[in-house]
Protein backbone atom coordinates (compact mmCIF):
# COMPACT_ATOMS: atom_id res chain seq x y z
CA UNK A 1 0.00 0.00 0.00
CA UNK A 2 1.83 3.63 -1.15
CA UNK A 3 2.69 5.96 1.65
CA UNK A 4 -0.30 8.32 1.51
CA UNK A 5 1.62 11.37 2.79
CA UNK A 6 4.01 10.39 0.45
CA UNK A 7 1.64 10.89 -2.55
CA UNK A 8 0.38 14.03 -1.17
CA UNK A 9 3.92 15.51 -0.83
CA UNK A 10 4.50 14.50 -4.40
CA UNK A 11 0.65 15.96 -5.37
CA UNK A 12 1.20 19.23 -3.85
CA UNK A 13 4.77 19.51 -5.13
CA UNK A 14 3.28 19.21 -8.74
CA UNK A 15 0.07 21.31 -8.23
CA UNK A 16 2.49 24.33 -6.49
CA UNK A 17 4.39 23.86 -9.83
CA UNK A 18 1.60 24.10 -11.84
CA UNK A 19 0.68 27.50 -10.17
CA UNK A 20 3.64 29.02 -10.41
CA UNK A 21 3.80 28.45 -13.99
CA UNK A 22 0.49 30.29 -14.66
CA UNK A 23 1.37 32.78 -11.77
CA UNK A 24 4.38 33.63 -14.60
CA UNK A 25 2.37 33.19 -17.31
CA UNK A 26 -0.37 35.42 -15.88
CA UNK A 27 2.30 38.28 -14.78
CA UNK A 28 4.04 38.49 -18.60
CA UNK A 29 0.82 38.70 -19.86
CA UNK A 30 -0.03 42.19 -17.20
CA UNK A 31 3.01 43.02 -17.71
CA UNK A 32 2.29 43.09 -21.63
CA UNK A 33 -0.81 45.30 -21.29
CA UNK A 34 0.54 47.90 -19.07
CA UNK A 35 3.03 48.62 -21.54
CA UNK A 36 1.86 47.52 -24.88
CA UNK A 37 -1.31 49.63 -25.87
CA UNK A 38 -1.54 48.44 -29.43
CA UNK A 39 -1.54 44.87 -28.25
CA UNK A 40 -4.06 45.67 -25.42
CA UNK A 41 -6.15 47.27 -27.66
CA UNK A 42 -6.40 44.29 -30.35
CA UNK A 43 -6.62 41.76 -27.78
CA UNK A 44 -9.92 43.72 -26.65
CA UNK A 45 -11.36 44.49 -29.70
CA UNK A 46 -13.81 41.71 -30.43
CA UNK A 47 -14.44 42.66 -33.99
CA UNK A 48 -11.31 41.98 -35.19
CA UNK A 49 -11.06 39.07 -36.28
CA UNK A 50 -9.87 35.91 -34.14
CA UNK A 51 -6.47 35.62 -35.68
CA UNK A 52 -5.45 39.43 -34.85
CA UNK A 53 -6.43 39.05 -31.59
CA UNK A 54 -4.73 35.89 -31.62
CA UNK A 55 -1.61 37.56 -32.45
CA UNK A 56 -1.88 40.32 -30.35
CA UNK A 57 -1.93 37.51 -27.16
CA UNK A 58 0.75 36.17 -28.57
CA UNK A 59 2.82 39.04 -28.45
CA UNK A 60 1.56 39.84 -24.94
CA UNK A 61 1.99 36.36 -23.97
CA UNK A 62 5.11 35.41 -25.32
CA UNK A 63 5.24 32.71 -28.45
CA UNK A 64 6.51 29.77 -26.07
CA UNK A 65 3.12 30.38 -23.81
CA UNK A 66 0.82 27.54 -23.10
CA UNK A 67 -2.23 27.20 -25.10
CA UNK A 68 -4.61 27.62 -21.79
CA UNK A 69 -2.67 30.70 -20.87
CA UNK A 70 -3.52 32.51 -24.41
CA UNK A 71 -7.21 31.31 -24.41
CA UNK A 72 -7.12 32.74 -20.59
CA UNK A 73 -6.40 35.63 -22.23
CA UNK A 74 -8.92 35.73 -24.91
CA UNK A 75 -11.22 34.99 -22.58
CA UNK A 76 -10.67 37.60 -19.95
CA UNK A 77 -10.56 40.18 -23.26
CA UNK A 78 -13.89 39.03 -24.81
CA UNK A 79 -15.61 39.28 -21.05
CA UNK A 80 -13.61 42.95 -20.43
CA UNK A 81 -11.91 41.35 -17.30
CA UNK A 82 -8.50 41.67 -17.96
CA UNK A 83 -9.07 44.30 -14.75
CA UNK A 84 -9.20 41.14 -12.63
CA UNK A 85 -5.32 40.18 -13.29
CA UNK A 86 -3.38 41.61 -10.36
CA UNK A 87 -6.14 39.77 -8.10
CA UNK A 88 -6.02 36.68 -10.35
CA UNK A 89 -2.28 36.52 -9.80
CA UNK A 90 -2.47 37.04 -6.19
CA UNK A 91 -5.06 34.37 -5.58
CA UNK A 92 -2.99 31.95 -7.70
CA UNK A 93 0.49 33.03 -5.36
CA UNK A 94 -1.87 31.99 -2.36
CA UNK A 95 -3.03 28.76 -3.63
CA UNK A 96 0.40 27.98 -4.30
CA UNK A 97 2.11 28.78 -1.26
CA UNK A 98 -0.63 28.02 1.48
CA UNK A 99 -2.56 24.88 -0.51
CA UNK A 100 -6.86 25.39 -1.63
CA UNK A 101 -7.74 24.61 1.97
CA UNK A 102 -5.99 27.35 3.90
CA UNK A 103 -8.26 29.74 5.02
CA UNK A 104 -6.43 33.36 4.26
CA UNK A 105 -6.82 36.61 6.33
CA UNK A 106 -6.03 39.86 5.06
CA UNK A 107 -5.00 42.29 8.21
CA UNK A 108 -4.90 46.35 6.57
CA UNK A 109 -3.23 48.50 9.08
CA UNK A 110 -2.48 52.16 8.35
CA UNK A 111 1.42 51.88 9.21
CA UNK A 112 3.80 49.25 9.20
CA UNK A 113 3.26 46.59 12.36
CA UNK A 114 5.77 45.41 14.45
CA UNK A 115 6.13 41.51 14.69
CA UNK A 116 5.08 41.33 18.23
CA UNK A 117 1.84 42.79 17.12
CA UNK A 118 1.58 40.87 14.32
CA UNK A 119 2.03 37.58 16.24
CA UNK A 120 -0.75 38.55 18.94
CA UNK A 121 -3.07 39.25 15.43
CA UNK A 122 -2.12 35.91 14.04
CA UNK A 123 -2.46 33.73 17.20
CA UNK A 124 -5.95 35.52 17.82
CA UNK A 125 -7.29 34.71 14.15
CA UNK A 126 -5.60 31.19 14.88
CA UNK A 127 -7.52 30.41 17.44
CA UNK A 128 -10.55 31.69 15.28
CA UNK A 129 -10.15 30.14 12.05
CA UNK A 130 -7.86 27.45 13.08
CA UNK A 131 -4.30 26.09 12.01
CA UNK A 132 -4.68 26.12 8.12
CA UNK A 133 -4.71 30.37 8.46
CA UNK A 134 -2.49 32.25 6.56
CA UNK A 135 -2.06 35.65 7.59
CA UNK A 136 -1.23 38.65 4.52
CA UNK A 137 -0.32 41.85 5.79
CA UNK A 138 -1.00 45.47 4.17
CA UNK A 139 -0.59 49.07 4.80
CA UNK A 140 -2.82 52.03 3.83
CA UNK A 141 -2.39 55.06 5.47
CA UNK A 142 -6.10 55.90 4.36
CA UNK A 143 -7.46 53.81 7.00
CA UNK A 144 -5.87 56.43 9.39
CA UNK A 145 -5.45 54.31 12.58
CA UNK A 146 -6.89 50.69 13.22
CA UNK A 147 -7.15 47.56 11.73
CA UNK A 148 -9.35 46.36 8.57
CA UNK A 149 -8.95 42.28 9.08
CA UNK A 150 -10.91 40.15 6.27
CA UNK A 151 -11.25 36.45 5.88
CA UNK A 152 -13.08 34.96 3.36
CA UNK A 153 -16.20 36.99 2.93
CA UNK A 154 -16.15 38.64 6.69
CA UNK A 155 -14.91 41.76 7.20
CA UNK A 156 -13.88 43.07 10.26
CA UNK A 157 -13.18 47.05 9.78
CA UNK A 158 -12.21 48.76 12.81
CA UNK A 159 -10.50 51.51 10.96
CA UNK A 160 -10.25 55.14 12.09
CA UNK A 161 -11.71 56.08 8.56
CA UNK A 162 -14.41 54.17 9.28
CA UNK A 163 -14.91 55.56 12.62
CA UNK A 164 -15.02 58.92 11.74
CA UNK A 165 -17.69 58.10 9.15
CA UNK A 166 -20.16 56.75 11.43
CA UNK A 167 -19.77 59.44 13.31
CA UNK A 168 -20.31 61.70 10.83
CA UNK A 169 -23.46 60.04 9.29
CA UNK A 170 -24.35 60.16 13.30
CA UNK A 171 -24.24 63.60 13.20
CA UNK A 172 -25.76 64.30 10.53
CA UNK A 173 -28.54 61.94 11.04
CA UNK A 174 -29.63 64.87 14.39
CA UNK A 175 -29.68 67.85 11.97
Amino acid sequence: MPDSSLVDAYARAVLSSALDRWVVGLETLRDGLRHDDAARGALADTSLPFEARHEAAEKLCGPESQTELMNLAHTLAERGHLDLLDDLIAHLRRLSRYGPEAVVALVTSAVPLDEETKGSITRRLTDEYGPRLAVEWKVDPAILGGLVIQVGDRLMDDSVATRLERLRRTLRGRE
